[in-house]
């Protein structure tokens, strides 16, 4: 079995995760020193005495002798039989309560297929019918609104009404298309709920679904239908659903809504799949070439992927400000929850990721630079800016459960003379 799923599965009953994994070598060694436990696992070996005081106080192991200090594990049939216990009751428990409430849940369902609700009522647009939809909501509500109908929603009184029901913790969604004229009323929707910019063809209509039940449709000409009628607005949900995939939170649009030398238009071109496939994939070629090369290079990596990638996007002659904002919505779009931050005052960049197994194992063998395509780019863009390197530090946050990169660069002034000596033989030539 693998060493991982057998020191998860002992996290899962109770112990953490250097213990785990100080009690699995000791399990497979039978009796050992501390040394002999240090050269058998990635513990340091300063915290494995620590470790070893802590699982005999929990009567997991045995010390057996003192000169030098050997030990031996505890059966694991024995020391975890009451955590297995109770983690039987658990599931059991939870199991018995899930099978409670899909009982009512579909008892809930045929009583509301009987009593289905069908009705259509035809006119014309009122503010009042949309605050009665709003303020009817008890659930859930989706907005599809157009341009031209963005500042109706974005002022008193259906913004007052949206921003009630945001209090109350109900989800809101709205989708609509970016326009500079419209980007106030755009913004203030974010304070409401979630704002989706499309990607695809302006609507000329507004829609509204609440609690997956009811709904309106408000024409171009400002007429409209109100219906309740579930299965209708089921089939406008489907519509809302495929409309998201070629959306983007307006709160991530913003990140790159300043790009110079980047199109907003050409982000949509390319899939928020394609980009979580560019950074699954680079990250593990990334891991994979430490792994398997004692001979890790970091400036051949990141040179080769700058290279690759600037076929994709022209990126050599934006602005640094421009790509860490590119290399932001790159990060975010793939799934990633790095954050990424960069002062032009001290040349200090920062990049906070989440704890992982991996990311533990990475940083404990040296490696000072986070495990992601996106920082390597930005790395290798700072170096031929005339960048270079000072200082790289990696802190571990265990309250918060991240890392923190910093990464101090100063202006390299050899690159300077360089570009200023190819500039002066470009002009004589």
């Amino acid at each position: 079995m693998e060493e991982d799923k057998i020191e998860h599965a002992l996290m899962d009953l109770g112990l953490q995760r250097y213990e785990a994994e100080v009690y699995r070598v000791l399990v497979e060694l039978g009796e050992a020193t501390v040394r002999e436990i240090a050269t058998k696992c990635s513990v340091p070996r300063e915290k494995i005495y620590f470790i070893l005081k802590n699982l005999e106080q929990s009567g997991i192991v045995r010390l057996v002798e003192k000169e030098p200090k050997k030990y031996i594990p505890l059966p694991p049939a024995e020391i975890f039989r009451k955590a297995l216990i109770a983690q039987r009751r658990k599931y059991e428990i939870a199991e018995r309560v899930i099978d409670y409430l899909q009982k009512i849940y579909e008892d809930s369902a045929k009583q509301l297929d009987k009593r289905e609700l069908k009705f259509w009522e035809l006119g014309r647009d009122t503010s009042e019918k949309i605050i009665s939809i709003i303020e009817g909501t008890s659930r859930s509500l989706y907005m599809v609104i157009p341009p031209v109908h963005i500042v109706k929603f974005s002022s008193p009184p259906i913004y007052e009404k949206l921003k009630r029901l945001a209090k109350k913790g109900i989800d809101v969604d709205i989708y609509t298309w970016f326009e500079e004229e419209f980007v106030k009323a755009i913004g203030k929707l974010t304070n409401v709920g979630r704002v989706f910019i499309s990607g695809g063809e302006p609507w000329t209509s507004t829609l509204i679904i609440s609690d997956y039940e009811k709904g309106q449709l408000v024409f171009e000409n400002n007429s409209s239908i109100y219906f309740i009628n579930r299965r209708m607005a089921e089939f406008y949900m489907d519509i809302i659903s495929e409309m998201e995939k070629e959306s983007i939170e307006f709160e991530e649009l913003d990140r790159v809504i300043t790009l110079d030398d980047v199109e907003i238009n050409n982000l949509f071109i390319n899939p928020v799949d394609k980009w979580r496939f560019y950074d699954t994939w680079l990250t593990n070629l990334i891991l994979e070439t430490f792994r398997n090369s004692k001979a890790y290079d970091e400036d051949i990596l990141s040179s080769v992927l700058y290279e690759s990638f600037n076929t994709l996007m022209p990126i050599n002659n934006l602005s640094i400000d421009t790509l860490i904002n590119l290399v932001s919505y790159f990060s975010i779009v793939s799934g990633s929850k790095m954050e990424i931050l960069y002062s032009k005052t001290t040349n200090t960049l920062q990049v906070i990721m989440p704890w992982s197994i991996d990311l533990e194992n990475y940083v404990s063998e040296g490696i000072t630079i986070p495990p992601s395509p996106w920082i390597l780019l930005l790395i290798e863009h700072l170096r031929r800016s005339g960048y270079k390197l000072q200082t790289s530090v990696v802190i571990y946050h265990k309250d918060e459960g991240k890392y923190l990169f910093l990464k101090h660069f100063i202006k390299d002034h050899k690159h300077t003379i360089l570009q200023k000596t190819s500039r002066k033989s470009s002009t004589t030539h």
